[in-house]
């Protein structure tokens, strides 16, 4: 922070982790970044009050994109005069996406994003991204299984599967609800972690937190956070599961919280999930 300050910074690139930390520190307040003129998240799901904090505290409009390494990297990007807070943004030019399910049929798109996610039927409009375009891999080298589970032709097009659970609104915005692989499916109802991650910083106690599934008797799953608390946080694991239940459906809510001093991350920001559930 004291570079940018200092060095007038004028772009800048980041993950949610890094915003996070930055609105996070004490004298968060007292820093100016004048020079700063575009600021851009990636890497990772930008939490709705992260973003809305960061630009309260700095006037400075936090845009977030998507894409992958098979990608190169962009697909999907929110530009300073069409965005949607909790979109990935639209697609690039030359870049052609859309929402599938299971048969690889189109799910039809909401008529402006984002959507209450308590109150809308996620199943009902939700499905797997996937993208197609000349920034797309041509395949994984030596690796034709890899390849046959990730891509799909169809009319002419070779369409990668991203892995991400989507859905999308008739402006052509993307909005990520989580990855496949991280659904919970706890006593036979799907929650996604991004949901109860996105409550969680909503709480003025919580600094940091994760959700994931772990492995319960009775439900099969069962939904943890692991919560980093604020330095002067005067709160209880018990008093964060009441939160959470008082805002969302019962088998949402996290039966476990644990508070602890940082998440598992990745030298890119990413939080390291298998780690929490081991």
């Amino acid at each position: 922070m004291d570079q940018l300050e200092n060095d007038e910074i004028t772009i800048m690139f980041g993950v949610p982790a890094m915003f996070n930390d930055m609105i996070n520190q004490p004298d968060a307040a007292e820093y100016e970044f004048e020079a700063l003129r575009f600021v851009n998240s990636g890497g990772a799901s930008l939490p709705i009050e992260v973003l809305e904090r960061f630009e309260s505290l700095y006037d400075i409009q936090l845009n977030e994109g998507y894409g992958l390494t098979e990608t190169s990297p962009v697909t999907h990007a929110n530009t300073s005069d069409a965005r949607r807070k909790g979109s990935i943004g639209r697609p690039l030019e030359g870049v052609r996406a859309k929402v599938v399910d299971e048969e690889f049929e189109e799910v039809p798109r909401v008529e402006e994003g984002p959507v209450d996610e308590e109150e809308a039927a996620l199943h009902e409009i939700t499905g797997e991204l996937v993208v197609a375009g000349p920034n797309v891999m041509k395949g994984y080298y030596g690796l034709p299984e890899a390849n046959e589970e990730v891509f799909t032709e169809a009319e002419g097009t070779r369409w990668f599967h991203t892995g991400d659970i989507c859905y999308w609104d008739e402006d052509d915005f993307f909005f990520v609800v989580d990855r496949e692989k991280h659904m919970i499916v706890t006593g036979g109802y799907n929650v996604y972690p991004r949901e109860v991650e996105e409550l969680l910083f909503e709480h003025e106690a919580v600094a940091d937190a994760a959700v994931v599934g772990v492995p319960d008797e009775r439900r099969g799953e069962t939904v943890k956070a692991l919560v980093v608390p604020t330095s002067d946080a005067e709160t209880s694991p018990e008093e964060i599961k009441q939160y959470c239940l008082r805002s969302m459906a019962e088998y949402k809510h996290p039966r476990e919280v644990e508070f602890v001093a940082e998440l598992p991350r990745t030298t890119t920001g990413k939080v390291q999930k298998f780690k929490i559930q081991e």
